[in-house]
């Protein structure tokens, strides 16, 4: 009897241990925050079924997010492109740096496809030699770049003061043309006008949008002009110590989050193209935005390895014709 009863208690004591939850330190930008599928990645079933209990950790920057997450103060972060390929690791991602070119994109859909495609994977195994583990990705869509005064060229940019979503290696093809970068994404753009504050808008969500504004009649809008594409990434220690069942809820709901995200670009693109019909803008002829991206491209080249450049180039050429897989 006694012996039915101490395997009675340790077969209790086994069940009670294993479901007890482990707690998953979630960084995100504080400004990322309220977007609706962060909210679906912290409160997924998935994992809580995996038992393992989601905690939001908003910081100040993505930055901070980032060297966070290197240090496993953090066990997974949502980051854009932008800053992670700006990090410091033992190696550096070669590919990644694609996905953030400006005029490569022009719209979401053609960004969603290159994310799904082989080339997508090829830029999700890149990052992996970081020593950081993708999950996968996550998306604000395709920006949009409002001007005062048309602009139809590289020329255009030079002097261009553009309040900018994100800055990095895709500011610095800006900068390349001429222009000046400020971070003034959070401020309205009626107001940024108005004040006189930057001749350039770039417009990343249709929240951003005032319908009741009137533009100078030239006022320009330059559609597709960057991606606004990241990546959900773990610690690799704490990717270790999951399960492989925890693994795959883990990657599960990183693709349900960007699945909401990826709804929520489109419909924002939508109302995007309506505004700039509304508002009478100025839009690119195809044959002005094809020499955007080829300039970009040459800047690009110019301000990085050349035979790297053309690699990440190459990998943005063949998308459309790759094959679709699964990472896990």
């Amino acid at each position: 009897m006694t012996g039915r009863l101490l395997v009675l208690a340790a077969t209790f004591f086994v069940s009670v241990t294993s479901a007890v939850a482990v707690e998953l330190k979630f960084g995100i930008e504080a400004s990322n925050k309220g977007e609706p599928g962060f909210a679906t990645f912290v409160a997924a079933s998935s994992l809580k079924d995996a038992d393992l209990e989601v905690r939001a950790n908003p910081l100040r920057s993505e930055s901070e997010v980032l060297q966070a997450l290197l240090k496993g103060s953090l066990d997974v972060a949502a980051v854009t492109i932008e800053t992670l390929i700006q990090g410091k690791y033992e190696r550096q991602p070669k590919f990644a740096a694609a996905l953030a070119l400006p005029f490569q994109f022009e719209g979401s859909e053609q960004l969603f496809a290159f994310q799904d495609s082989v080339s997508g994977e090829v830029l999700l195994d890149d990052i992996n030699q970081t020593g950081l583990v993708p999950l996968g990705y996550w998306n604000k869509g395709v920006s949009t770049l409002v001007t005062k005064q048309p602009v139809a060229s590289m020329v255009g940019f030079k002097g261009l003061k553009v309040a900018a979503w994100q800055s990095g290696p895709s500011s610095q093809i800006l900068h390349g043309f001429g222009a000046i970068t400020t971070d003034l994404h959070k401020v309205a753009i009626h107001e940024v006008f108005a004040e006189n504050r930057a001749d350039a808008y770039e417009i990343v969500s249709s929240s951003q949008l005032d319908w009741k504004m009137v533009f100078p009649a030239k006022s320009s809008a330059i559609a597709g002009f960057r991606p606004g594409a990241g990546v959900f990434v773990a610690n690799q220690v704490f990717w270790d110590s999951l399960s492989p069942s925890q693994k795959k809820s883990l990657v599960a709901a990183a693709k349900d989050a960007d699945r909401v995200l990826r709804d929520s670009a489109l419909n924002g693109e939508a109302q995007i193209r309506k505004f700039v019909v509304s508002a009478k803008l100025i839009l690119l002829e195809r044959s002005q935005r094809e020499q955007f991206v080829i300039d970009s491209q040459a800047a690009y080249a110019g301000i990085t390895d050349k035979a790297t450049a053309q690699r990440q180039i190459n990998l943005l050429l063949t998308a459309k014709s790759a094959s679709q897989k699964k990472r896990f």
